[in-house]
């Protein structure tokens, strides 16, 4: 296994919070896969947009996928410049 991705959407379905990945339930239990993961030495992966990348990267989350039509609007650069920042610490 390469990465181990924490999937929110499908995680928020799963506990009864449909559509809702911001619940505050999902997300706790979001961070603690994540947690988890890093603590096993293990390359973690999530969805993320231009507000929550860097979060998640400080996090250890070291694989990022994201929806492509708002990802360009929000601009590439934005992105990318997040997660670089939240991966320095």
């Amino acid at each position: 296994v390469d990465v181990f991705f924490v999937a929110p959407n499908d995680l928020a379905t799963s506990m009864g919070h449909i559509g809702n990945m911001g619940h505050p339930d999902v997300q706790q239990t979001v961070d603690g896969a994540i947690k988890k993961i890093v603590e096993a030495r293990r390359v973690a992966g999530t969805l993320v947009n231009s507000s929550n990348v860097e979060r998640y990267t400080r996090l250890g989350v070291r694989v990022v996928m994201t929806s492509f039509f708002p990802w360009i609007q929000a601009g590439a650069t934005d992105l990318i410049a997040r997660g670089a920042t939240g991966a320095r610490g």
